[in-house]
């Protein structure tokens, strides 16, 4: 399982496998389409640039996707 994760619009953006499984804005609604998707801990998550610099897509401030996304990792690891 190859999951890719992107910022736009002010959203994180899931595909896995190329295929886009949805979008998120907060970090409950990605720990649950992770959950959903299979994704755990141990599955080889990859993120783009644009998560680097999320506020160029739409986000607040640079680190909020990032802090979305391991605020998620957290929740499906407990």
């Amino acid at each position: 399982m190859f999951v890719y994760l992107k910022a736009d619009e002010g959203k994180i953006v899931v595909s896995i496998d190329d295929s886009v499984v949805g979008s998120v804005t907060t970090a409950q609604e990605l720990a649950d389409l992770f959950r959903t998707q299979g994704v755990t801990l141990d599955s080889e998550i990859y993120n783009s640039s644009s998560i680097d610099f999320a506020n160029e897509y739409g986000f607040e401030s640079e680190g909020d996707a990032h802090e979305i996304i391991e605020q998620a990792l957290e929740l499906i690891g407990e």
